[in-house]
């Protein structure tokens, strides 16, 4: 029943008093007030429960995307499997290469078969791979030179070039597993942690000088002080740290690195700054620092950190920037850090 026809049926007769008019026109208007907030409330619990049903069903989508994106990265032992498969079938297709007078040539069938998995292990070092393009760029490049010949068909050579890719991606992913998309997701980001000791470097120094009772302590004079100081941190979340190991021969000489860590395939290189070193000549010593670990087979990103606890860089971004832009390539990221700030 509408207010309109409660109002008609409750009406005073003619003559009612003036005092039970007024009465019912209040008691009317709160009805009308009553009706408006309640309808006002039914809207407000409709739209709650359209937003908590939109929520839900965005919240129940982003979980399906989630678990679709970890089912399309590999496992370890999932990616191990896959290459160790694909390593079979190259050796296959490598036995039955038939020798005809001074001649050899691929299988029957293995020519279309040998382009199909070229194609499928191109897109699977892109797609689960952290730097697949390093594995995927080598692959397509022994691809093109096998069939560089006057049939255009697959060499033995080429092959064999092929199957060594897939063996070395195969030795990195049973090394280090952080090679892959998904467990680099996962695990701690221990580049970010080389990154966070070299910002708080100068912090820990100055604290470590700050002893109780003047109790004898580790001074950071100079660049070996740096390094020791720098081995004792990296132990915090490193298990394998191998201190002066030697780097491949490079211009007829070879040399020791700081820090090797094979468990993310990077080296660190720590300097210092000092009075009879100019900025110049730092320079120029990182420079062959890091043709020397471009030639180093393990080493995917170099840190150098440069200690200039006196401020003796007039630009360390200047130098930072030169440094990680015109040296960083396909085969080594650079990564120069100057503390302190």
């Amino acid at each position: 029943m509408t207010n309109e026809e409660l109002a008609r049926q409750l009406a005073f007769p003619p003559g009612s008093e003036p005092r039970q008019k007024a009465e019912f026109e209040l008691r009317l208007q709160q009805l009308n007030a009553q009706t408006e907030a309640t309808k006002a409330q039914r809207e407000a619990v409709d739209a709650s429960v359209r937003s908590a049903k939109a929520a839900e069903r965005a919240a129940e989508a982003g979980v399906k995307s989630t678990q679709a994106a970890e089912r399309s990265v590999m496992q370890q032992d999932e990616m191990i499997a896959t290459l160790q498969r694909y390593k079979r079938e190259l050796e296959g297709v490598l036995s039955r290469f038939i020798e005809v007078r001074n001649d050899i040539y691929i299988g029957e069938g293995d020519d279309a078969k040998f382009r199909q998995m070229v194609l499928e292990l191109r897109d699977l070092f892109d797609d689960q791979f952290v730097d697949g393009r390093r594995h995927s760029r080598q692959l397509i490049e022994y691809f093109n030179e096998s069939i560089s010949n006057f049939v255009g068909s697959p060499s033995r050579h080429g092959v064999e070039q092929v199957k060594n890719v897939v063996a070395s991606a195969l030795t990195r992913v049973e090394r280090n597993p952080l090679v892959l998309k998904t467990t680099a997701a996962k695990e701690p980001k221990y580049q970010d942690v080389i990154v966070r000791i070299a910002e708080r470097l100068h912090l820990v120094v100055h604290e470590l000088r700050q002893r109780r009772e003047r109790r004898p302590t580790l001074d950071v004079a100079d660049e070996y002080d740096v390094q020791d100081l720098i081995h004792a941190l990296l132990r915090l979340y490193f298990d394998d740290i191998r201190p002066e190991e030697w780097t491949p021969s490079h211009a007829g000489a070879s040399s020791r690195m700081d820090f090797f860590l094979p468990e993310i395939e990077a080296v660190l290189e720590v300097k210092m700054t000092r009075p009879n070193l100019s900025t110049k000549q730092l320079g120029e010593q990182l420079i062959l620092d890091i043709a020397k670990y471009k030639e180093h087979p393990k080493c995917r990103t170099l840190f150098c950190l440069v200690y200039d606890p006196d401020k003796r860089i007039r630009n360390p971004l200047g130098l930072e920037s030169d440094l990680n832009k015109k040296h960083s390539d396909d085969r080594m990221v650079v990564r120069t850090m100057i503390v302190p700030r």
